[in-house]
């Protein structure tokens, strides 16, 4: 991606621009990220702010915990539905990019293959912490 950036930004300056660069770009980025998001989840490499939460009592802080571990699968299904939605649209009313006419009904389904994927790699990781928490305290 950064040597399509540069390429773009150099043929620019040249006065010869290649056209479509800005928009492979973004599709690189959104494969990227899209394939990302499952993979960092299950690595345990997502943001985690426990400052507060760590000050519960046990019972709480499992509470709190396993209450957002529910609305993060809830909310990674829901955008995945969501995104499956919106392929059917850019499918059904042809939607494709201005210059190199890539079609966006298959990456939208990408993404949402990405997200319930996400959601299951949450529920992966809750379990693996579930049961090492379950086996310290045993």
């Amino acid at each position: 991606m950064m040597i399509l950036s540069v390429a773009d930004v150099v043929s620019r300056a040249l006065g010869a621009p290649v056209l479509g660069l800005k928009e492979l770009s973004e599709v690189f980025l959104l494969v990227c990220v899209g394939a990302a998001l499952p993979l960092a989840i299950l690595g345990g490499r997502s943001i985690a702010i426990e400052g507060l939460v760590d000050r519960f009592p046990r019972r709480l802080r499992l509470a709190v915990t396993w209450a957002g571990i529910a609305l993060s699968i809830l909310m990674l299904a829901i955008l995945g539905w969501s995104l499956v939605g919106a392929s059917a649209n850019a499918r059904d009313f042809a939607e494709t990019s201005a210059l190199l006419l890539i079609p966006y009904a298959p990456l939208y389904l990408f993404l949402a293959v990405a997200h319930f994927v996400a959601a299951v790699a949450v529920a992966i990781h809750a379990f693996g912490a579930f049961r090492k928490d379950v086996t310290e305290v045993s």
